[in-house]
């Protein structure tokens, strides 16, 4: 299916930009594949094209299929990634050869904020499935706030062993506990200009990511593009996993199974907005708490497609 004509007119959609990322090649051979597999129950390759806004838990979804499938999953971490190919999508197609060849599923995740709104936009297939990862924008303001402050304490991180590269790289839920530890004894508070500029900063990033990759409730529905709020990742983790397990060895198929029927035990959000991993962070953020519930309402103005209204509702 074609883009949106919301898409289509965005103006952030330059040409050059389009043609020096898009792999048309690479396109054409998932397509292809497609095609092969659309009425057969064969192994699958999936690749999910993802673009997420940060702090909305991908690299959860990341770890748990990593965990479910091991080594016929794969992820492209794209920023840090080494030796990636910088196409979208992905144009190192020996994952999906290999999946041909041995006849047993494989899944790969290909991760993208989109931060300077400069990624292609193609039309997802069956095997180029698109998911868009949303959150509460009050969270999600608060969350990547907190993980905004790390690299102005590079130096002192780097004296306790921690570099940002391996931070940004994996987001390890150990590594980060410590810098949070060190940031807590030496944590500066910003002034309200920076904390007003970041906020005005991120909030025009997440309203022209929402206009650009989330279609209008009146447009024609997109098979193979998934929306999925930071509370649901779990049931699309499960979704997902459920397509290509049918030809993955018994002992994956048994894992998936468990996971299915015990997903909801798993994962929990965080119940309140203004807590961090830092005692300092965290009062700064209860003291302040006006200014990001004003920017959260301002994401919430400027949304036209209600993905981030419903993202907002209690649960």
């Amino acid at each position: 299916m074609a883009p949106t004509s919301r898409q289509k007119n965005a103006l952030y959609q330059d040409r050059k930009e389009f043609e020096s990322i898009f792999s048309k090649e690479a396109y054409a051979y998932y397509q292809k594949i497609a095609l092969s597999t659309e009425n057969s129950k064969s192994a699958q390759f999936i690749m999910l094209d993802s673009k997420s806004l940060p702090r909305s838990g991908l690299h959860y979804m990341k770890n748990t299929f990593a965990k479910l499938l091991g080594g016929h999953f794969s992820f492209c971490e794209w920023y840090q990634e080494p030796g990636c190919c910088k196409k979208m999508p992905c144009a190192l197609r020996g994952y999906a050869r290999d999946c041909e060849r041995t006849k047993i599923s494989k899944l790969r995740l290909i991760k993208s904020h989109d931060i300077d709104l400069s990624d292609p936009i193609f039309a997802p297939t069956q095997n180029v499935q698109r998911v868009i990862l949303v959150r509460n924008p009050l969270f999600l303001l608060t969350s990547w706030f907190v993980l905004d402050q790390l690299p102005a304490y590079k130096t002192a991180l780097s004296r306790s062993g921690i570099s940002l590269e391996k931070i940004w790289f994996s987001h390890e839920p150990e590594v980060l506990a410590v810098a949070y530890e060190v940031i807590d004894k030496i944590f500066v508070r910003p002034r309200d200009e920076t904390l007003n500029n970041w906020l005005a900063e991120k909030t025009s990033y997440i309203s022209k990511f929402i206009e650009k990759w989330v279609p209008l409730p009146g447009d024609r529905p997109q098979p193979f593009l998934h929306i999925v709020r930071y509370e649901q990742i779990d049931s699309f983790i499960a979704a997902t996993v459920r397509e290509v397990r049918d030809h993955l060895p018994v002992v994956m198929q048994d894992r998936i199974d468990l996971f299915v029927q015990s997903m909801h035990e798993t994962f929990r959000p965080r119940a309140d907005p203004f807590h961090a991993p830092s005692e300092r962070l965290s009062g700064y953020l209860s003291e302040n708490s006006r200014a990001f519930l004003e920017a959260a309402e301002r994401v919430l103005a400027a949304d036209s497609s209600g993905v981030m209204r419903r993202a907002a509702l209690p649960r």
